[in-house]
């Protein structure tokens, strides 16, 4: 096997990965490079799994299914396997632009523009039926819920608050509007907050009737996008700056604390409790490491096309919503490296493998040698063999040569 190394200067973003040469290739394998990720263990990479087209500007997932809101396509279902993999169940459009969907467990919220809230129930098999709408005036961009009130972020009326329901019927209850334009909105359980783009980030509270009362505000300039939070610190997606980290205290006051910007434009931000995420439009997403004190670190990028505008995941997989680009799947391991086989004419992933955390056991050489088309791929301690048919690693060897060698 003839090694080599190779550095990537855009899709690989930490820079030199090694190269190896297939074993034995076929012609129609001439293309294939099989690279081996120099990555730590579990640190916050992506590894690429799937992309559903269609234009897409917002995600949602409830661990069963994954909706996307449209603005050509109204709100849309899909199911997603246990690989990652996505596949269209069912669609409903009721006019009018869909720009952020959400869910309680009980119904699907979708915030539609200048057309509204809007209520949908989903069956067992991801199969949507509409139920309701409400128009209060003001343009509706993103809603989110606390298992009390439903709220919507409403782009030129502030803040809304409703009731909803066992039937998925909307009441309006409250608005606040403290000017600029209203464009996310997410609340930690004690506190609501919201994004109003040169407005700044503003915190709100909320009574057992649903009524709002604001609290404080801070504008460090530029846009404020989109708001999420982990329990410790609030993110914040602001367009031109990057990912800005606040703190609040028991009174509901915000205390800026940093930002980090790695370029391009910020659209949205959202943490699995690992990692912090950000969708940047045409740069892409990245992944970012927070201290115990708010300061981020930025850890990957990747691109795969497209306009990324809105970002989520369900525990396993992360989704994002790409625009032009569609909804494409993600997943972070947390553990083991990437071995990703890429296909050079066509410039795509073909597949990707772990590599094993660590060897329990080996196999003897002719239990494989008679496999035509076997991967050998290496680091500086050992060769890993696979059968490329199955990706099933076949044995472990211990270098006889020096990387850059034939061995």
């Amino acid at each position: 096997v003839l090694q080599a190394t190779y550095t990537f200067t855009d899709r690989w973003v930490n820079g030199v990965a090694r190269v190896m040469i297939k074993a034995q290739p076929s012609v129609e394998d001439a293309n294939l490079l099989v690279i081996l990720n120099e990555k730590s263990e579990g640190t916050g990479d992506f590894n690429y799994i799937d992309t559903l087209y269609g234009y897409v500007h917002g995600v949602w997932s409830d661990g069963n299914f994954v909706y996307t809101a449209s603005n050509t396509a109204g709100l849309r279902c899909q199911s997603v396997d246990g690989a990652g993999n996505l596949t269209f169940v069912d669609s409903d459009d009721q006019g009018g632009d869909y720009y952020r969907v959400w869910g309680d467990g009980n119904f699907i919220y979708a915030a539609c523009g200048l057309s509204g809230l809007r209520t949908y129930s989903v069956d067992g098999s991801g199969i949507l039926t509409y139920i309701d709408v409400d128009d209060q005036g003001g343009d509706y961009r993103n809603v989110w819920g606390d298992g009390n009130f439903i709220y919507a972020a409403c782009y030129s009326s502030g803040l809304r608050t409703y009731s909803v329901d066992g039937s998925g019927n909307l009441t309006h209850i409250d608005s606040d509007d403290q000017g600029d334009y209203y464009s996310s909105v997410w609340g930690d359980g004690t506190y609501i907050y919201c994004t109003a783009n040169t407005g700044g980030l503003h915190s709100y509270s909320v009574d057992g009737s649903g009524n709002l009362t604001h609290i404080d505000s801070d504008d460090q300039g530029d846009y404020y996008y989109t708001v999420w939070g982990d329990g410790t610190f609030l993110y914040v997606a602001c367009r031109n700056v990057g990912i800005r980290t606040y703190s609040v205290d028991g009174s509901g006051n915000l205390t800026y604390i940093t930002v980090d910007y790695q370029g391009g434009i910020y659209n949205d931000v959202w943490g699995d409790g690992n990692y912090i995420y950000a969708a940047c439009d045409d740069d892409g997403i990245r992944s970012f490491s927070v201290d115990g004190s708010g300061n981020l670190t930025h850890i990957d990028r990747d691109d795969r096309g497209g306009y990324y505008a809105d970002i989520w995941g369900d525990g396993t997989y992360i989704y994002v919503a790409c625009e032009d680009g569609g909804v494409q799947s993600f997943e972070v391991p947390t553990s083991g490296a990437d071995i990703v086989l890429y296909d050079i004419a066509e410039d795509t992933i073909i597949d990707v493998l772990d590599k094993p955390a660590e060897i329990t056991g080996t196999m003897t050489q002719a239990s494989w040698d008679n496999v035509a088309a076997s991967l050998l791929i290496s680091d500086d301690e050992k060769i890993w063999v696979y059968d490329d048919m199955t990706g099933i690693l076949l044995d472990t060897l211990d270098h006889l040569g020096t990387f850059g060698e034939e061995c």
